[in-house]
């Protein structure tokens, strides 16, 4: 179902099908959706087939002989299901990382820590500050639209080269690329304040990355996915990971969730809508009640689901023929 299709259906079997709350209910749908969508990592919601990259290499850590290593994911990506670690140009992927915070890591394995006379193999993986352009270091951010752009207001926040936390609004217009004013260690977001114009291509003068703002985009918001320890060894590293993609905006009318499962529970929750504005509270109640019982009963079916793979683990014995076990 289209988001026009739950809205209208909604509208029309509560008695008001006007251009006023067939309007609301979409926009009302919109924002609910992306709630629930970004509540559980939804097995329609993640990147097929999985990402694979050679691993961004290892950044030194400023004032220190320690070394990090972020990983800048693909604009499309979210979040970061799984990740797996090959030293042999992806023929195998042996080494397993495993989701912890950066506190935990401290706390737990501090002696994961790389110096310069250190090369250990990475073994955890965290989630770091996203940013706004791909890139650390990106100094001076170019933006030139691809055709003619009419009043595009632009808003960068990061911090400046002279460690300054600060907010920079640009307009493009016509065909003229238009640069900042200051020189980025980090881009922290880069925004857009209506959606459609023309594409806008983002360049740097610190880096041969470049970005480019789509017109459904709003924003430029990249995951950052962080090895623990970092690995400045050879063979190189490379990754393969599974991860969640962003919400689909549903920009347009005929725009369809990408989460089937849902649309159920967004056309109750547009019932709810339809009755909340009408001030019929206990309708409104009610259908409330029914979205949140379908979307509770969708996570319970799908971790339900992944449980049944995992009831049944090889385990090998101890016998010497190499016996397996097959456990519940």
């Amino acid at each position: 179902m289209t988001i026009n299709d739950i809205a209208t259906l909604a509208c029309n079997e509560c008695g008001d099908s006007g251009a006023e709350m067939l309007a609301y209910v979409k926009t009302q749908v919109r924002m609910k959706y992306e709630i629930l969508y970004n509540s559980h990592p939804w097995e329609e919601a993640q990147i097929q087939p999985h990402y694979e990259f050679p691993a961004q290499a290892a950044l030194a850590v400023p004032n220190s002989l320690a070394f990090w290593m972020p990983q800048i994911l693909p604009l499309q990506i979210d979040k970061v299901l799984w990740a797996k670690g090959s030293l042999d140009n992806g023929a195998s992927f042996p080494l397993r990382l495993n989701p912890r915070t950066r506190a935990w890591i401290e706390k737990v394995d501090e002696g994961t820590i790389l110096t310069q006379s250190n090369t250990p193999q990475p073994r955890y993986f965290f989630h770091g500050q996203p940013l706004g352009f791909p890139a650390y270091s990106p100094l001076v951010l170019t933006f030139t639209p691809v055709g003619t752009a009419s009043q595009i207001t632009l808003t960068v926040e990061g911090r400046t080269t002279a460690g300054l936390e600060v907010v920079e609004d640009l307009t493009v217009n016509g065909t003229s690329p238009i640069s900042t004013i200051n020189s980025y260690a980090e881009v922290h977001g880069i925004q857009k304040t209506v959606s459609g114009g023309v594409p806008i291509v983002v360049t740097a003068s610190g880096s041969t990355v470049t970005a480019t703002i789509q017109t459904v985009d709003q924003k430029l918001r990249y995951t950052v996915l962080v090895l623990w320890p970092a690995y400045t060894g050879s063979p190189s590293l490379t990754l393969r990971v599974g991860g969640k993609l962003k919400v689909d905006r549903l920009t347009d009318n005929n725009s369809t969730p990408r989460i089937s499962g849902l649309h159920t529970a967004l056309y109750y929750f547009a019932r709810a809508a339809v009755h909340g504005k009408q001030k019929q509270w206990d309708l409104e109640d009610a259908d409330s009640k029914k979205t949140e019982e379908i979307f509770t009963k969708l996570v319970e079916f799908e971790m339900a689901s992944e449980a049944a793979f995992q009831q049944i683990i090889p385990v090998q014995t101890d016998d010497p023929v190499g016996v397996w076990d097959y456990s519940w």
